[in-house]
């Protein structure tokens, strides 16, 4: 068994406000040291004089080290499927796991902490801080309180409770650990053990290699674990492999996975195979002859006038009512209007005016490239959108020159589905919100 020891050093405590300024890991068998990693990380916010006090690492130190986005996938690779090993193993993992997160990477570990080892494997010590306990055992620290510094120390620490281990202590707290899911009795261990922690689509088969259930991910390991608590019996005993498909990112997983539920047909996806409701804006002329707008269901792919709940339709609708000065009850958002101080009091008028609108808005066709980061840290992904419809997504090291007759080249085409364009349409509300730092929208 492999185990990745890690220190971090921080700005702060807290996980979901400081960050990481430095990260150490080391891989050991339990014996014997296998590999190293290790780098000073830019943080998001200024250090601290204290903490620099503490740790000696700098603003100037780490003005131009990588930010941990930059590292993640890097770090992940080279601690794979690994147990987690830390003093006091809350904070440094909880750090990590946090700023994983924010890059839509779960990352849930085996995890092991050298503190409660310590108290149950050589216990009656008076304390089992770091450098109490390593100075009570004559283990030697160089460079306290930075990131390599701690995790070699750690490193000699876990080897002596590896070989004081008498009574089975650390098997017994990765058991009670393994024992939180089993494999399916027809799946090998490999075909578990293969999988990434990435996102992506994945797909559990039967013995004849068809899509028992397709499913989509940010972490393809960690949600397919889940599925052997929690998914219905005659699936798990029918699932004999997995296979996946990377794309990194969750807009374009949940895209791939819609398609591919459409193509395969599973008989355990009960959702996305039939159309979901999603809505547009249609017109109508009521008995007072007057032209009116509603918001109704609608089996579009148009992405232009498709909308996945009513609210986001009447946000779409509001921005138009307030531009051309449409009457509110006429254009479906309220029952009444103040007559005289509305444009329906000239109803001739406002009908021309309503149609203009309502025509105006159908074809309104967006083209647009949505960029993002890759199945790896050198690669980009493109979602293409041209007039409206959805062409397909992309994955190249270099982004093009986004032509029409460039991008057709390039792009592995994909059918629109009404989800697609309601999934589309989430994000680019999601994105215009956040203004996401990873993600680019260019406008065709």
């Amino acid at each position: 068994m492999l185990y990745c020891i890690t220190d971090i050093e921080t700005t702060g405590g807290r996980n979901n406000y400081d960050s990481i300024t430095e990260i150490a890991s080391i891989i050991t068998d339990g014996t014997t040291i296998l590999d190293r990693f290790e780098s000073l990380v830019k943080p998001d916010s200024f250090i601290p004089r204290n903490i620099t006090l503490l740790t000696g690492i700098t603003n100037e130190m780490v003005a131009n080290a990588p930010t941990f986005d930059e590292i993640a996938e890097q770090w992940l690779d080279f601690a794979k499927d690994a147990v987690f090993v830390a003093h006091n193993v809350g904070f440094d993992l909880g750090f990590i796991s946090a700023a994983l997160q924010r890059r839509d990477i779960e990352y849930q570990p085996k995890k092991l902490c050298t503190v409660r080892l310590g108290r149950k494997i050589i216990p009656g010590y008076k304390s089992y801080s770091l450098g109490n306990i390593c100075h009570a055992l004559q283990i030697p620290i160089k460079n306290q309180h930075r990131a390599m510094g701690d995790t070699e120390a750690t490193v000699k620490l876990f080897h002596l409770l590896v070989a004081q281990d008498k009574n089975k202590i650390i098997q017994a707290h990765l058991e009670k650990q393994k024992k939180a899911f089993a494999l399916p009795p027809y799946l090998d261990d490999a075909e578990y053990e293969k999988l990434p922690m990435q996102a992506g689509v994945y797909y559990l088969k039967d013995k004849n290699k068809k899509p028992l259930y397709i499913g989509k991910a940010k972490n393809i390991k960690s949600r397919v674990r889940t599925h052997f608590r929690t998914a219905n019996r005659l699936l798990l005993e029918n699932l004999y492999s997995i296979d996946y498909t990377l794309t990194g990112t969750d807009l374009l997983a949940s895209i791939v996975e819609s398609d591919e539920i459409k193509k395969h047909w599973p008989p355990y996806n009960a959702a996305q195979k039939f159309p979901s409701n999603t809505f547009t804006i249609a017109n109508y002329q009521n008995r007072n002859n007057e032209w009116k707008l509603a918001i109704v269901k609608s089996k579009s792919a148009n992405l232009s006038t498709l909308f996945s709940t009513q609210y986001s339709a009447r946000v779409y609708l509001q921005s138009w009512i307030e531009e051309y000065a449409l009457c509110p009850r006429l254009s479906g958002l309220q029952e009444t209007c103040i007559e005289s101080e509305c444009t329906c009091k000239n109803i001739e008028q406002h009908n021309a005016l309503l149609l203009e609108v309502s025509d105006k808005m159908k074809h309104y066709l967006p083209s647009f490239c949505l960029v993002d980061q890759g199945k790896t840290t050198e690669e980009k992904s493109l979602l293409w959108v041209q007039e409206g419809a959805f062409k397909g997504i992309a994955f190249m090291d270099k982004l093009p020159d986004f032509n029409p007759e460039i991008l057709k080249n390039i792009i592995i085409p994909m059918k629109e589905h009404p989800e697609t364009a309601a999934i589309i349409g989430k994000y680019l509300t999601e994105y215009m919100e956040s203004k996401n730092n990873h993600k680019k929208y260019i406008h065709l």
